[in-house]
């Protein structure tokens, strides 16, 4: 219980459910998901109350009031009947969202995580304690902005309700102690999004072993990273080889930019894309990579 009063310092993860209200789908005639929709936050992007939200340099950003689910111990692929026996705690969030960037991002087809990643971007109440929720299911939420009601709903309007969701995002992630689920923000009086293709990317990018990594190297064994050539083999066909010097933002631009908006933290990774020929792998394959002849690292696909 100690570790999870201190989840905004202990938890490692955010992950946010999209459209999750019955009313939001009846308001904006979206059609009904078949399943739940959801994008990661960072855990920069958290304040408790006394802090301030900050907004970016051009940025517009909106309220999402939101009940928070956390985790109260490590779970994979947990059927919805045992799902509530994880749940650790609840607490009062705001999935603070970047209308602006959202847009742009929906437009181009590119993921959301900017507009939901930047610093302070999670304001977030103290841990509420299991008892003082008996049911989460049937509680009222609600926000105003300069004491005007902006939102006001009852979780009983849930699109999935909280065994569906850690049921099926553990399907895919491994939930950790003290990470939260935000459950999705009812309809309220925010500025209306043209229905634009694109979406989050998290599952085909978050799911476990989804980031396979060498060992730590040196600033000696690199001495410049915009000229240096990475390949990829599998099944021992080369599948993609390129140099750095081809990156269209090298890392001084990446760091900038990124920072401008978000903490970067020490041990936090940047990983800075990727050349041509990513195909599909299948099970039973060996995949091979290196960076010149300075490593390689082989990992096989189960």
């Amino acid at each position: 219980m100690s570790n999870l009063v201190n989840f905004v310092k202990t938890g490692k993860k955010i992950v946010g459910a999209a459209i999750n209200y019955k009313a939001v789908i009846k308001k904006k005639n979206l059609l009904k998901p078949d399943k739940p929709i959801f994008f990661l936050k960072p855990t920069s992007s958290y304040i408790t109350e006394g802090q301030s939200i900050k907004v970016p340099e051009d940025f517009e950003i909106t309220q999402e009031v939101e009940l928070g689910v956390i985790i109260g111990k490590t779970c994979k692929k947990v059927p919805e009947s045992e799902a509530m026996s994880y749940v650790g705690g609840y607490c009062l969030a705001l999935d603070m969202t970047a209308m602006s960037e959202l847009k742009n991002a929906r437009q181009c087809g590119f993921p959301w995580a900017l507009a939901k990643s930047f610093d302070t971007a999670c304001p977030v109440s103290r841990f509420i304690k299991l008892e003082e929720i008996p049911d989460p299911h049937n509680i009222e939420i609600w926000s105003k902005v300069n004491g005007k009601l902006k939102q006001k709903a009852n979780t009983n309007d849930f699109l999935f309700n909280i065994p569906q969701l850690i049921s099926y995002y553990s399907k895919n992630i491994t939930l950790e102690e003290g990470d939260l689920i935000v459950t999705g923000t009812p309809p309220g009086e925010c500025k209306k999004l043209a229905r634009e293709k694109g979406g989050p990317w998290c599952i085909g990018k978050g799911f476990d072993t989804s980031c396979p990594v060498s060992r730590f190297i040196t600033l000696e064994e690199i001495k410049d990273p915009h000229n240096i050539e990475i390949w990829c083999k599998v099944n021992g066909k080369l599948r993609q080889s390129g140099n750095t010097n081809d990156l269209i933002f090298d890392i001084s631009q990446l760091i900038s930019y990124i920072t401008k908006y978000m903490t970067l933290e020490p041990n936090d990774l940047l990983l800075t894309g990727t050349p041509p020929g990513n195909l599909p792998v299948d099970k039973g394959d060996l995949i091979e990579a290196g960076i010149g002849d300075i490593i390689n690292l082989r990992f096989e696909v189960e």
